[in-house]
Formats: structure tokens, C-alpha cells, sequence
């Protein structure tokens, strides 16, 4: 409708960086430069020379039942009008993300979901302006997105017919698991690949690292990266006992460890988590190296084929001791 509007790109929420260093990323893209997220909206948009009538902000990661005070009134201080919410159900129920409201939030909320890869809902909010203030005129709605909410285009089916014998192919099936494999096994499994690259005696990884449960039955390729969907490279780190003494002050993390660590010790980790630990340490990104495979999923895949799942998810040997912090 021409109302100028400014839009909040924001990743982070009300969550600070000590609070839970393991949902920043550091780097974006395949070129790796680091990043500075911007916290301080405030100077951005005293700097911004637009004209907006309408202030949307977007936050990602949304996770609050009930409003934040001091966080609501920073967005108030920014004139922020509304507040565009996503936010990750893992449950299967529906009544739970239909019927959340936050009519008695000071700021009118729309909230998309995504329902762990079950579908998307699309929040639609109508927004009208009453004595300079925008007010929600309607309760927002929740829209389910599935397959069945728009007629088939026979042309699109077509074209992605074409690929469906590449598709088969690429989701082979890496094998059969008898019972539900739990995310906490499926990491230790994990782990205890990863501790037979490159002479490791430490691997370190994030618990919410892993997505979901390995089902009963076929477990195919497409299935394998719902639980792990990363595609970044393994890394290795050189740390001596002192800095590894302050990796337990880390939480929500797994470590597979020798029972006796070296006075320099080699430890394994995601491109991503190593980011985390120099952050943690002060530790310059010299001197550190990628190990071979390529990324973490196209390993773990491989890894699969190449063991029985019996063995895989059998647990760590004796020799190893495993701790979640």
C-alpha cells in the first residue's frame, strides 16, 4: 500500500552471547569471513535515513510465553510497531501452535512456525493505524502450509519427475535399525566416529547439534540428515590441559575423552563448534587445520555404510569415557 516500512533483520532475540554461545554463528557462507551481529539496533536506526511510517521486527528463535519487560521496552524505544515471530515445534500436536496467542503482549505478534519439517504455518496479521499507534484490527491467523493447500501445477510435477531416478539414488538406504536410535545415542555413536580421525584424543560437539531420533526401520540417506543436516567440515584443535580445564565451563556439550589426555591433545570438533571453542579460549584461528572428509554429514553417511548399525550405535568402547555438561 506505499507506507514506508523498515524491517529488523534479527537472529538472536533477547538471548545474549554468554548466555548461549552455541546459537551465534560466526561465519556466513562458503567465503568465511567473520561476523559482528549487530545488537544495537537503536544507533542503527538513528543512523538509517528512512522515512518509515512502519517498523516490523523479525525475530528468529522466538521462544517466550511470556513478554520480556525490559526487552519489550527496548523495542518500544526503537519504535518498533509489531513483532514477526518464528519459532520450531518439534510436537505433533496441532493444538499446541494453533491456539497460541499474545493478545496481551504491548506489541501486536504474528508467528510463523515451522513444525520440524512436518510443514510450515504462515502467520497473516492485519495491522491498522489508530491515533498515530498501529493496533492488530483481527487476531492473527495461522495457516497451515502442506501440499494439499494448492491445486498441482503439472508442469512443476514434470520438471521434478525428471530428477526422481537421481533422488532414489542419492537417498539409498545406509541400512536397518531394529529400534528408535535416541539423539543422546546417535551423538555418542557420532563422537565415536569422529575419535578415530586424525589420532584423536578428545571430541567435543554441541547436544543440540543433533535434530532429531533415527526411527525404526529404513534408515535412508534423507533420513540421516534430519538428524544431522551439517555440512561443514571436521576440524582439529591443539589444545594443551589448561585450556581443555576450561572447556567444562561450557554447557549443553558432550566429551568423549581418552582416560588419560596428553599434555598437548588433539581434539576433534565441527567447523562450527571450533569457531565456539576459540571463542571461549581467546584462541587465534592460526595454526588449526581441516581434516579430510569434506563435511560432517557426508562422513557420518559414509561411516554407516561402511559398519554394521549394530556396531554404530553399540556405544563407545570401555576405553573411553563419555560426559554431557
Amino acid at each position: 500500500q506505499g507506507i514506508p516500512t523498515t524491517l529488523i533483520a534479527n537472529f538472536y532475540g533477547c538471548t545474549a552471547l554468554q548466555d548461549n554461545p552455541t546459537r551465534f554463528p560466526m561465519w556466513f557462507g562458503s567465503y568465511q569471513s567473520s561476523i559482528r551481529p549487530v545488537r544495537n539496533y537503536g544507533e542503527l536506526l538513528k543512523k538509517s535515513e528512512q522515512s518509515s511510517q512502519l517498523t516490523l521486527f523479525h525475530w528468529m528463535k522466538f521462544s517466550e510465553d511470556t513478554p520480556p519487560s525490559e526487552y519489550l521496552e527496548q523495542l518500544r524505544d526503537w519504535n518498533v510497531d509489531a513483532i514477526l515471530a518464528h519459532r520450531t515445534y518439534a510436537s505433533k500436536e496441532r493444538s499446541r501452535w494453533q491456539t497460541g496467542g499474545y493478545e496481551h503482549w504491548p506489541l501486536p505478534v504474528s508467528q510463523n512456525i515451522l513444525r520440524n519439517n512436518r510443514g510450515f504455518t504462515l502467520a497473516r496479521m492485519d495491522l491498522e493505524q489508530i491515533k498515530g499507534k498501529w493496533k492488530a484490527s483481527t487476531p492473527p491467523q495461522v495457516i497451515q502450509l502442506t501440499a494439499n493447500t494448492a491445486p498441482t501445477d503439472p508442469d512443476i510435477v514434470n520438471k521434478i519427475n525428471q530428477f526422481t531416478s537421481k533422488i532414489s539414488e542419492a537417498d539409498k538406504v545406509l541400512g536397518v535399525l531394529d529400534q528408535e536410535i535416541s539423539r543422546d545415542v546417535l551423538l555418542e555413536a557420532y563422537m565415536t566416529s569422529l575419535k578415530q580421525t586424525h589420532a584423536a584424543d578428545m571430541v567435543v560437539y554441541s547436544r543440540s547439534s543433533i535434530r532429531a531420533p533415527l526411527v525404526k526401520g529404513e534408515l535412508t540417506a534423507s533420513r540421516l540428515y534430519l538428524s544431522l543436516p551439517w555440512t561443514t567440515p571436521i576440524e582439529i584443535l591443539e589444545l594443551d590441559r589448561s585450556q581443555i580445564e576450561q572447556l567444562k565451563s561450557l554447557k549443553n556439550i558432550a566429551i568423549l575423552k581418552k582416560p588419560r589426555i596428553p599434555e598437548k591433545a588433539t581434539v576433534v570438533t565441527s567447523r562450527f563448534f571450533a569457531h565456539l571453542i576459540r571463542l571461549h579460549l581467546n584462541l587465534s584461528s592460526d595454526g588449526t587445520h581441516h581434516y579430510g572428509p569434506e563435511n560432517e554429514y557426508e562422513y557420518f553417511s559414509r561411516y554407516l555404510e561402511e559398519h554394521s548399525l549394530e556396531n554404530v550405535f553399540k556405544g563407545a568402547s570401555n576405553e573411553w569415557e563419555l560426559v554431557f555438561q
